[in-house]
Order: structure tokens, then C-alpha cells, then sequence
């Protein structure tokens, strides 16, 4: 795995000690012409990091959406119980390596974006090391990276 981009989060089997979050980029370009950005996108990428700050990119995807066509029983069913009827179903859709939209999205990632993916890298490893989600930890974390920035 080489070294190298926010919801969900579980601990990797392989390699050890290595842990992961889905980070959710929006208005990535995936073409860049003199200075100009187009055909941006919005899309998933699952990370791996450690706790020295070391990330890879694992996955990249995008959130899918797959018409339903519920029956009228299930048109019912949904207006006694006061619940909306559903006519998407979301999931998210992961793309091949090798894609050539995943390998414009995974240079992005690595190169114009780092920074991005940096900074949320260093949030998890702050509240991994510093017991969790805590919103007033996290906060404060961040008032700290953007005073080191200046």
C-alpha cells in the first residue's frame, strides 16, 4: 500500500494499526486547462491512515441513484404510516482501479487536493488520539491548523 483524501469509520485488518474514513469530496475538477476547472464533480474516497499522519487512497466512488417503482400496496402502506414513499434507492458505487475517471480523481486527491485530505487526516488522528468525536476538541484543532497556516 502506497502512502499518500468523512463518515464512515472502521480499523483495517491489513496492514496493522491503520484505520479509515470515507472523505466526501465536492467541485473536484476533472479536467484543469490553463487555470480554467471543469466537469467538476462530487464524489466518495475511502482512506487509510495511520497515526504518524501517513494516508493512501483505498477506493473512490460515487454516491448511486437507482430508480424504484414501489407498488400500490407499497404507495399505501407508506401514506397510512405518515412515511414518504421512496422512488430512489441511494447506495454508494465504487469505481474499478484503473477507471480512468478514478485515476484523474485519485491525482487530484494526491496532488491539487492533498492539503484537503491532509487536514482531514490530521482532524481523525487528533480525535483518535484524544478520545473520539468530540465537537469542542475538534473545533478548537481546527482553530490551531489554520493559526499555523498564517
Amino acid at each position: 500500500m502506497t502512502f499518500g483524501a468523512n463518515r464512515r469509520e472502521r480499523t483495517l485488518k491489513s496492514p496493522v494499526g491503520l484505520k479509515s474514513f470515507t472523505y466526501e469530496f465536492e467541485e473536484l475538477p476533472l479536467v484543469m486547462s490553463s487555470g480554467h476547472e471543469a466537469c467538476q464533480v462530487s464524489g466518495l474516497a475511502e482512506i487509510a491512515y495511520d497515526l504518524a499522519g501517513a494516508w493512501s487512497i483505498a477506493r473512490i466512488g460515487f454516491v448511486g441513484v437507482q430508480r424504484v417503482n414501489p407498488t400500490f400496496e407499497q404507495q399505501l402502506e407508506a401514506r397510512r404510516s405518515g412515511q414518504p414513499i421512496k422512488f430512489f434507492e441511494r447506495r454508494d458505487v465504487w469505481l474499478d482501479t484503473g477507471d480512468p475517471i478514478q485515476m484523474i480523481i485519485y491525482h487530484r486527491l494526491e496532488h491539487e487536493w492533498r492539503s484537503r485530505v491532509d487536514d482531514q487526516v490530521h482532524d481523525r488522528i487528533f480525535g483518535d488520539r484524544n478520545g473520539g468525536d468530540d465537537l469542542e476538541c475538534r473545533s478548537d484543532h481546527a482553530v490551531a491548523l489554520e493559526r499555523e497556516r498564517v
